[in-house]
């Protein structure tokens, strides 16, 4: 069998991978940043024009793919359809703001419905008619490498956005932008006139229709077992994807600080397209499935990273690990589609694909990212526009979703969750393992799992060190690394003050300075343990002590201190850092002295609470 492709397919491949990946690379992050900061701050619009993008591309690819199979042709598709995606990428540079009351909303409408108008025509074009084109050349033998190629081309095409128009986007220039990406597009169309090569293909047969709905069968589903299976697993990936990818750049901004993106995204998407490539002949050599395995634990790995990264070399290297893994997955996934899809049926097959990989995850995940947002209600003001900034959570909170599915075989496509919280981010808090034990517990009842709790703490340990106990709730020692759990007495009734800092104490930090310095004490667990046994809360409050505080910046650790003492001063029994901080918090027995506390602290610092002990979550 022949498993060698020729110059010109390959030229096909690489060319249409590359400029449909770069108009979709702007649709996917560029729209977003385009309607965040110019039209709209309010991330619910995000999430609306992703989903209506979807449920356009499904339904699209559905139609197009299947009227592709039943012409017998793909040619005049792509060439035709990616002439009409770069026009309607280019009318996005007459979109403007007006500076009437109200018209933010309506040209927020405009761009989301622009949006699927220009989604219409790449669906067709690019998922529709090219992809199918894609396995109507290929071969089982070498899909591997084709697929490994055609995985990086997201990457490179973010390479090339990045490098080449990136500073158009922050100098505003939006115009230009968008007239240069719609030219780049159309090229595309001109040059399918001359490296597609159609094989020979016979005309479908049937009713149109029933050819469209043929993929939904039953029996069709029962008769290809793998075909299905493959296509849940990159649903699962996919949607594990959305949490968090539509708000990427301005997490990296807002959240990390990080303005000049372009060279750490640059070293992220180079890396990992190496990776990538350099996967595709072991792809070929032992099999799809016995590499998808590692891949996907790679990238659940990376996810769990991103969420502890800052600074540039960790988010570096965290992403790397994020997304080598996650197009390696990718590869396996679509490559096993292939291999599956029945013969004359890969142009419906790509709008099933479709459903899998877009449809489910963008209607989902970003509107759980959306909620994440929210729910940690970190907000900047610009130009007296309050703006919601995504944090750490969106990873955190992906990976439990993605982990709960994997471990049970559940599929989470058509739930919005959305989490409530009023917890600051980066506080010592445990907030994003919180976010993380909320998403495991609610999924477990809403798809009726029944998993037991101890279960969940295992997932949840695969997901963080704290999630266990978030999991599980009330009073517990946790040892190991936070997922060996004892549960104890009820703290005694109290009164509980926190106060934040305005500064935040990055975890990896602090683990490094603990391993170099000497620790001078350790907390009394043993007495402390005695102490909640026996009801004593000042026993219990005397005994709290944190060797993080040690270890702090000496301007830092002094802040602090001044908390602490400002707490025992109002009549608080103990005060302490809560985990790696900055977070701060009193104990009181008496809700007096608790209010009084909270006042005076108030003042200085804005995230300041007043709490009651809790015996045991519901």
């Amino acid at each position: 069998m022949k498993t060698r492709l020729g110059g010109r397919t390959w030229a096909a491949l690489l060319a249409f991978g590359l400029f449909g990946q770069i108009a979709w690379v702007i649709e996917n992050m560029y729209f977003n940043v385009f309607l965040y900061n110019t039209i709209s701050g309010d991330t619910s619009m995000i999430a609306a024009m992703v989903a209506w993008s979807a449920v356009t591309a499904t339904v699209t690819t559905l139609v197009m793919g299947a009227l592709s199979d039943r012409l017998g042709r793909r040619k005049a598709l792509i060439v035709i359809g990616y002439l009409l995606w770069g026009v309607s990428i280019g009318a996005f540079a007459f979109i403007k703001r007006s500076p009437l009351a109200g018209a933010a909303h309506s040209a927020a409408v405009l761009v989301v419905v622009l949006d699927c108008v220009m989604t219409f025509f790449g669906s067709t074009a690019n998922d529709a008619a090219f992809n199918a084109w894609v396995t109507d050349v290929t071969v089982p033998e070498n899909r591997g490498r084709v697929e490994t190629v055609l995985a990086i081309m997201p990457l490179v095409a973010m390479l090339v956005v990045f490098g080449a128009l990136d500073s158009l986007t922050q100098a505003g220039n939006w115009q230009l932008f968008f007239l240069i990406v719609g030219g780049i597009t159309c090229l595309g169309g001109v040059l399918g006139c001359f490296f597609i090569r159609e094989p020979d293909l016979p005309r479908g047969q049937g009713s149109y229709f029933a050819n469209i709905l043929y993929g939904f069968r039953p029996a069709v589903i029962r008769d290809n077992p793998r075909l299905y299976l493959s296509l849940a697993a990159l649903g699962v990936y996919c949607m594990s994807q959305q949490v968090y990818m539509p708000y990427l750049i301005i997490y990296i901004q807002r959240f990390l600080g990080i303005t000049d993106y372009t060279l750490l995204l640059a070293g992220v998407l180079i890396v990992s397209s190496v990776l990538s490539v350099l996967a595709g002949r072991p792809i070929d050599r032992f099999g799809k499935l016995r590499c998808l395995v590692p891949a996907g634990i790679l990238g659940f790995a990376g996810l769990v990273l991103m969420y502890f990264a800052r600074g540039q070399w960790f988010v570096l290297a965290a992403g790397i690990v994020m997304l080598g893994g996650g197009m390696v997955v990718s590869a396996c996934c679509s490559g096993l589609i292939r291999d599956y899809t029945p013969a004359g049926k890969a142009g419906l097959f790509q709008g099933i694909r479709i459903v899998f990989q877009v449809l489910l995850p963008m209607v989902t995940g970003p509107y759980i990212g959306a909620a994440v947002i929210r729910g940690t209600g970190m907000t900047y003001e610009d130009l007296g526009t309050v703006k919601q900034v995504p944090t750490a959570e969106i990873f955190l909170a992906a990976a439990a979703a993605l982990r709960l599915c994997a471990e049970t075989g559940a599929d989470c496509g058509g739930l919005s969750i959305e989490l409530d919280k009023s917890i600051p981010v980066c506080a010592g808090l445990a907030g994003g393992s919180a976010d993380a034990a909320a998403v495991l517990r609610g999924l477990n009842r809403l798809l009726g799992l029944g998993l037991p709790p101890e279960r969940l703490e295992a997932i949840g340990a695969r997901v963080g060190s704290d999630v266990p106990y978030c999991v599980r709730g009330g009073t517990a020692l946790a040892e190991g690394r936070g997922e060996v759990l004892t549960t104890l007495p009820a703290l005694p009734d109290c009164h509980v003050v926190l106060c934040k800092p305005a500064f935040s104490v990055p975890t990896p930090e602090l683990f490094a300075r603990l391993d170099g310095c000497r620790i001078r004490r350790r907390p009394d667990t043993a007495g402390l343990l005695a102490a909640l046994a026996a009801g004593d809360l000042a026993g219990v409050a005397r005994r709290m002590y944190n060797v993080f505080e040690d270890v702090l910046p000496e301007r830092r650790g002094a802040e602090v201190q001044r908390i602490k003492n400002a707490l025992v001063q109002q009549g608080a029994l103990g005060a302490s850092m809560s985990g790696t901080g900055s977070t701060v918090f009193g104990l009181f027995d008496r809700e007096e002295a608790a209010r009084r506390a909270y006042e005076l602290l108030q003042e200085s610092y804005r995230d300041t609470f007043l709490a009651r002990s809790l015996e045991k979550m519901v």
